[in-house]
């Protein structure tokens, strides 16, 4: 009696794709674990302009924060304020970049001034913090200190 056979052609096939995918993912898997990217981090403030703690003897015009990486225009905001807890800002502050630029008012009294921070990363993560400075201006300087003199005696009068 003659058998016919069933070829095995299609079994080795069937075998050869399994180990063909099997070793692709394996390459793939550890493709991304050496060429993965770092994760992104959040946005970090650089330097800030004037340096936390710092000692003036002239008043600043302005408030410049300098970040690793840009941050977003629309969310960003700075404020500055005297030790009574007045805002000294003065206008809209300028993003361009990772630089955020805050004017100030003109004729700042001396006294300590506090810079409080908000900026959100180009990815959305929101960063924030506080910096300060004094300002130390010279007695009979900065129009915020000096005091209308009365008139001098023996000056004519109305």
């Amino acid at each position: 009696m003659l058998t016919l056979s069933r070829p095995r052609r299609p079994l080795a096939l069937a075998l050869a794709g399994v180990l063909v995918w099997w070793a692709a993912s394996c390459v793939a898997a550890a493709a991304s674990l050496i060429f993965a990217a770092p994760a992104a981090a959040h946005v970090s403030l650089l330097k800030i302009t004037p340096e936390p703690g710092a000692v003036l003897t002239t008043a600043p015009t302005e408030v410049v924060l300098e970040f690793d990486e840009p941050v977003s225009s629309t969310f960003a905001t700075v404020v500055v304020d005297n030790g009574a807890g007045a805002g000294v800002t003065r206008g809209k502050l300028t993003v361009l970049g990772s630089k955020v630029t805050q004017p100030l008012r003109t004729a700042l009294a001396s006294g300590r001034y506090r810079v409080a921070y908000r900026v959100v990363s180009k990815d959305g993560h929101p960063v924030s913090g506080e910096s300060g400075f004094t300002l130390a201006l010279a007695p009979g300087t900065g129009s915020a200190t000096s005091t209308p003199r009365p008139p001098a005696s023996g000056s004519p009068t109305s």
